[in-house]
C-alpha cells in the first residue's frame, strides 16, 4: 500500500479539546451514525502535536485488520490500515482474533477517543489519567460500540514491501515485508526471547543495514529457535524510543528456516556503517 501526498491530511478542521483526566462517555451505538465524517488515519495521526488530543468532532476511519494477536505477541492491540498509513488501538481483551479477523474492513467511530503516543508511537483509545502521553485500553464492553466490522468485506492483505535501508515512518502501525534478510550471526542458535522476558533480536542485510524484531516473552513461540537461515519476514512495523521494529504477527509468515528459507549470505563487509539499530529519522 502506498501513501497519498501529505495535502490529504488538510481535507478539514476537526474540532479537537486537550486530554482530560476523566473516561469520556462513549457512543453506544453498532453503527456509525449518519451524520459522522469520515477522516483518513494519516490525518487522524496528523492531530497529534506532543500532547493527547480527544476528538469531539463526529468521525470515524475505516481501514483494514492487519494484525492478530491469536499468537500472543501482540496483546491487547488492534492495527488497522487505510491507503494513507496504519494506527494501533488499544482495546482491553486479549483474544481479539476472535472478533476482529485479519483482512476485515472496519469502521471506528473516533468521537471521544483520544489519539496519543506511548514512546514515540502514535495509538489510538482513551484519555490518560495519569499526566503522561499513552492511551488507555477501551474497555471490553464499549468495544463494540467504538468499532464496527463491515459485512462481507474480509479479502487478502498485501503487506508492503520494504528494504531495511527504506523504513519510513509513514508507515508506522501498518504491515510490511522484509526479503533476502536473516538474523545477526551472534543470535544464531537462541531463542526469539530471553527466558520468561520480552526481547530484542535483529535482522541484518546484506549491506549490514538491521531492524530489530521485538517478541513479546507470552508469544507461543517465544521459545522457539530463531530461524538460522535467509529468507523472508513480514510483521508490524513500529517505533520505540528513536528507533523502529518489527513485530511479527503470524509467524506462519517468516520463511526463513531450513524449509523455506535460502542460504545465510555473507554480510558485505566493506560498508563502514555498522549498525544493531536502525534509527528513525522522523515520526509523524
Amino acid at each position: 500500500m502506498l501513501f497519498v501526498d501529505g495535502r490529504i491530511w488538510m481535507v478539514g478542521f476537526v474540532a479537537l479539546c486537550l486530554s482530560c483526566s476523566t473516561t469520556p462517555e462513549l457512543e453506544k451505538s453498532d453503527t456509525t451514525p449518519a451524520s459522522y465524517n469520515s477522516v483518513s488515519i494519516a490525518y487522524l495521526k496528523s492531530l497529534y502535536r506532543d500532547i493527547p488530543i480527544t476528538v469531539e468532532e463526529n468521525c470515524w476511519i475505516e481501514g483494514t485488520v492487519v494484525s492478530s494477536d491469536r499468537e500472543g505477541n501482540i496483546y491487547k492491540m488492534l492495527y488497522v490500515e487505510d491507503s494513507t498509513g496504519g494506527i494501533g488501538i488499544r482495546l482491553d481483551d486479549d483474544r481479539l482474533f476472535a472478533r476482529f479477523s485479519v483482512g476485515s474492513v472496519v469502521k471506528v467511530s473516533c468521537n471521544s477517543l483520544t489519539v496519543g503516543s506511548y514512546a514515540g508511537m502514535i495509538e489510538l483509545g482513551l484519555a490518560p489519567t495519569d499526566g503522561s502521553r499513552r492511551v488507555r485500553n477501551i474497555p471490553n464492553e464499549l468495544i463494540a460500540s467504538v468499532i464496527a466490522v463491515l459485512p462481507s468485506t474480509e479479502h487478502e492483505v498485501i503487506p508492503t514491501p520494504l528494504t531495511l535501508d527504506g523504513l519510513s515512518a509513514l508507515l508506522l502501525g501498518c504491515l510490511v515485508s522484509f526479503d533476502d534478510v536473516q538474523f545477526v550471526d551472534e543470535e544464531v542458535g537462541l531463542a526469539w526471547c530471553d527466558e520468561g522476558a520480552s526481547t530484542n533480536r535483529h535482522l541484518i542485510d546484506r549491506n549490514r543495514n538491521t531492524l530489530i524484531v521485538r517478541t513479546n516473552g507470552e508469544a507461543d513461540f517465544a521459545d522457539e529457535l530463531l530461524p538460522a537461515f535467509s529468507g523472508y519476514i513480514e510483521g508490524i512495523l513500529t517505533y520505540f524510543n528513536g528507533e523502529y521494529q518489527l513485530v511479527v504477527s503470524d509467524s506462519r509468515n517468516v520463511f526463513m528456516d531450513q524449509n523455506y528459507g535460502k542460504p545465510r549470505f555473507p554480510v558485505n563487509e566493506n560498508e563502514k556503517n555498522v549498525r544493531l539499530r536502525q534509527k528513525a529519522d522522523s515520526v509523524p
